[in-house]
């Protein structure tokens, strides 16, 4: 949404476009996994890379993400929620920017404490006339099955927004209020976790809200202008 004040931000401005080039998921336990070969999406000067990393660690413990690659340019983290013992399920999202001549590229990631059981990985391609900033970040959890996730992020009119969704059961219906796209989604191993990624382009919203599917952990967010 624009605040009083924020129109001269964005004048100016060209539109921001976020474009899922890639998705890949393991169920092996490990602290450190590299997802070979992925798609980067068209090579562009203006181009960001973000990571959509959603995973579940052993027994409930505290796992966080404590790096990230993508074709061997380390990344940095925006936003992330992985350090809580009340929900099954973690979420923590990227920025890399490296080689914008690359389409394909190898992804490492790296998880601290304990070996993950499930992993999903998503990459977002961020393109612009102008090179996309980071606006905002948002994040919500729960501890209770069924409860719908929610929380306040400011968007630009012309830029886009992503958010990750994690479930610690099977929750196909999850679904982003405000007119998110759910560009993928993943169910691993028996249906013992979902994860979920969902992208709107273009839009100036102030809230979203999950559907009220069972299982729902965490979300994470953020947008560009």
């Amino acid at each position: 949404m624009i605040l009083p004040g924020f129109p001269s931000i964005f004048a100016g401005r060209a539109p921001i476009a976020a474009t899922l080039v890639d998705g890949s998921y393991a169920t092996i336990d490990a602290t450190s996994r590299t997802y070979t070969g992925r798609s980067l999406g068209s090579a562009q000067t203006n181009r960001r890379l973000v990571a959509v990393v959603q995973w579940e660690p052993p027994n409930n413990t505290v796992s966080t993400v404590t790096a990230l690659s993508i074709d061997g340019t380390a990344g940095t983290e925006v936003i992330s929620h992985d350090d809580q013992y009340a929900t099954e399920t973690r979420s923590s999202i990227w920025i890399v920017d490296g080689d914008q001549s690359a389409t394909t590229g190898d992804v490492t990631v790296t998880v601290s404490t304990q070996a993950w059981k499930r992993m999903s990985l998503n990459i977002y391609a961020v393109y612009g006339n102008d090179f996309p900033q980071v606006l905002d970040t948002a994040v919500d959890f729960t501890a209770t099955s069924s409860t719908q996730l929610y929380s306040t992020i400011n968007t630009s009119p012309s830029g886009p927004c992503i958010a990750g969704v994690s479930c610690g059961q099977s929750s196909n219906s999850v679904s982003l209020a405000t007119g998110f796209t759910r560009d993928d989604i993943d169910t691993l191993e028996s249906g013992n976790s979902t994860f979920a990624v969902f992208s709107l382009n273009t839009a100036d919203i102030t809230s979203m809200v999950t559907s009220n599917a069972n299982g729902q952990k965490c979300m994470t967010a953020v947008s560009f202008f």
